[in-house]
């Protein structure tokens, strides 16, 4: 009797749970099928249509008033489409705390940290 005619324990585990696998029966799995991909979902227009009009109507809206003289669209061009430049470049101050290394007098480096002011330009708009 030679090793590879004995059954190891793994083998035996292995057929074992192979045994006991739950397995779904023909019907579960027809019925299941059936209900998923059996009927076809019908897609009303509707939704699709009132999107497109009121996307339309808005468009429609919109060259309106600007053919009548509103907005950037406007004919004459008297209205600037450009933001205004409401900005200003300004110097803000700050405490922050700035660590700088330093050695002691007995030969160890230790971190000292500092609150300092610390100013900065920058540039605020409303």
């Amino acid at each position: 009797m030679s090793f590879d005619d004995h059954e190891t324990g793994t083998d035996h585990a292995e057929r074992f749970l192979r045994a006991a696998r739950c397995e779904p029966t023909e019907e579960f799995i027809t019925r299941t099928e059936r209900r998923l991909f059996g009927r076809k979902a019908r897609r009303t227009r509707r939704p699709m249509f009132a999107a497109l009009g009121l996307t339309g109507a808005v468009a429609g809206f919109a060259l309106a008033a600007g053919l009548l003289g509103a907005g950037p669209l406007a004919l004459n061009g008297q209205e600037d489409v450009r933001a205004r430049d409401d900005c200003r470049t300004m110097e803000v101050t700050t405490i922050q705390r700035e660590g700088e290394l330093t050695r002691t007098p007995d030969g160890t480096t230790t971190v000292v940290s500092e609150d300092r002011p610390v100013s900065r330009w920058v540039e605020r708009c409303r």
